[in-house]
Order: structure tokens, then C-alpha cells, then sequence
């Protein structure tokens, strides 16, 4: 990253030296101490995090849907179990403090219904009969984002699976 520190030893147009630079150096203190979601209006600059989805609840209106809890984790060394490869974030910055569990959707549910077609264009008149959709699982990346409120709203984007016998 490229830091302009400027230093005048002549003023701008009408000011001094020192007023330049005290200007200089207000408008750099005013960008390094902003609220990050004052950056766009969207929340754009929101951060984004490693989530592990603790739970997941059918939406009584929505077939296909899921509402989730996740939880903020770090990854930890490489084995091959969830379980012993995260670790609760520690992080207490953002909206989500340490061991703490927030609702989040999944994007890839949205257009999801019991009738049309799956986020991934899979018709869902093609499931054979005894298989189902199921709700996602494990790691995920959670995107935090502003609604027109201002709430904070955590969603993550996964392909949902299959499940069942065929009949």
C-alpha cells in the first residue's frame, strides 16, 4: 500500500505551509480513523470471515430454504477432521464477536421454491422421487452486509446437496 505523506514548504494557494500540512494531516487521521461502513452506503467494505454452520432449521414457508446458524472460526493446522481443524475466532472486531453464533442465509436458496428450478438451474421436477434437498454443512465464507436499515445481514453462497433413496 502506498502512503502519501505530503509536506509543503510553501503553502497552497492563499495558505501557509503550516496550514497546508495540518490539512494534510487531518484529511490522512479522518481516512485512517472512519468507520469502515461509511466507506459506501451498501456496506461494501464490510469484512468477510470464515464461518462453521452449527445448525440449520427448515423455513416452514419455503420449502428448499434454511434459516442457519454460523459460528466465527479460525482454521487451524491441516487434519482431517472438522473438529479438531477450527478453533472459535478470537477476532472481537465486525458484528460478530468470539463464540458467538449469528443467523445467516444462503444466497444459492433464495430463488429456491418446492416447484421451478434449484440456484444452479437444476429443475426441480428432474429430483427423482425419495431424493431431497439438503441444507448445506461445514466450513463457509460469511459475507456481512447493510440492508436499507442499516442491519447487518451475514450470508455465505453454497450449492445445496442431495439426499435420500431412490424410490
Amino acid at each position: 500500500m502506498t502512503i502519501f505523506n505530503p509536506y509543503f514548504t510553501t503553502g497552497l494557494p492563499g495558505l501557509t505551509a503550516t496550514a497546508s500540512n495540518n490539512m494534510a494531516r487531518q484529511a490522512q487521521y479522518v481516512q485512517a480513523a472512519r468507520d469502515p461502513t461509511a466507506a459506501s452506503p451498501f456496506g461494501f467494505n464490510l469484512p468477510s470471515w470464515m464461518g462453521f454452520i452449527i445448525s440449520s432449521t427448515a423455513m416452514a414457508s419455503n420449502s428448499n430454504r434454511w434459516n442457519y446458524r454460523v459460528q466465527k472460526i479460525n482454521l487451524t493446522a491441516t487434519p482431517t477432521v472438522v473438529s479438531t481443524n477450527t478453533a472459535v475466532h478470537l477476532d472481537k472486531s465486525a458484528y460478530v464477536g468470539a463464540a458467538t453464533d449469528v443467523p445467516a442465509y444462503n444466497l444459492w436458496e433464495y430463488q429456491a421454491q418446492s416447484t421451478g428450478y434449484l440456484a444452479d438451474g437444476t429443475p426441480i421436477s428432474n429430483i427423482p422421487s425419495g431424493i431431497t434437498v439438503q441444507p448445506v454443512r461445514g466450513v463457509v465464507m460469511v459475507y456481512q452486509w447493510l440492508n436499507e436499515q442499516g442491519t447487518v445481514i451475514f450470508v455465505f453462497d453454497r450449492p445445496n446437496g442431495l439426499g435420500g433413496t431412490c424410490s
